[in-house]
């Protein structure tokens, strides 16, 4: 019994031995050494994964370009009655402060070249202020812009006085995507119900620009 006890108290210590001489991974100077990273990092990519977040404009902007070989982002005087000499069988008139144009045309056999062709690449409203002598509920006036001889404004698009108006109003006509210039000027005035033109009516154009 005696060699038994002894026997056992041998091997105690021996396995204490062991456990004592295990090697060890860990840093004592640095108690986390070793040790898996858990921590996670919310602000990751924040940047890249926040649209419009960027600073660089991208597609989150609004940026004005171009798009168009003319300016759309302003008016162009073709006409205008305060600065311009009247052309020949015209004259430049002022009525209450407000300088206009008289023109009576001769059926649709006048017109009158602009001093110089005016750019109007990118616009897409033509605009006539002008008035007639007098209300008149039968007659209509049209101003027909011209490049030369060819119509700017889509088909039956053109600024119209109807009926007339003797007060001074703004009309406005659609332009043509392919139009790129003014040269001419063609006013007339026409019956409403059958077209008929005519002779004896006076209009006055203050202004005509495009936009």
């Amino acid at each position: 019994m005696k060699k038994i006890v002894k026997l056992f108290g041998i091997m105690t210590i021996a396995a204490a031995l062991l456990v004592s001489c295990k090697p060890t991974t860990e840093d004592p100077t640095n108690p986390d050494a070793g040790k898996t990273d858990t921590t996670v990092d919310s602000g990751k990519n924040s940047e890249a994964e926040a649209p419009g977040n960027n600073g660089s404009g991208g597609n989150g902007g609004n940026q004005a370009t171009g798009g168009n070989s003319g300016d759309t982002t302003s008016e162009v005087i073709v006409f205008d009655a305060a600065t311009a000499t009247a052309p020949e069988g015209t004259e430049i008139v002022e009525l209450d402060g407000v300088k206009y144009l008289k023109i009576t045309p001769n059926q649709y056999n006048t017109s009158f070249v602009l001093p110089e062709a005016v750019n109007i690449a990118g616009k897409t409203k033509i605009v006539v202020t002008m008035k007639a002598d007098a209300d008149n509920e039968g007659f209509q006036a049209v101003v027909a812009c011209k490049d030369e001889w060819t119509a700017v404004c889509q088909e039956n698009k053109d600024p119209t006085m109807k009926p007339l108006s003797g007060t001074a109003k703004d009309y406005e006509g659609d332009l043509l995507d392919s139009v790129t210039q003014i040269t001419r000027v063609q006013p007339m005035t026409q019956e409403c119900k059958n077209w008929q033109a005519q002779d004896n009516i006076t209009v006055y154009i203050a202004k005509i620009i495009a936009k």
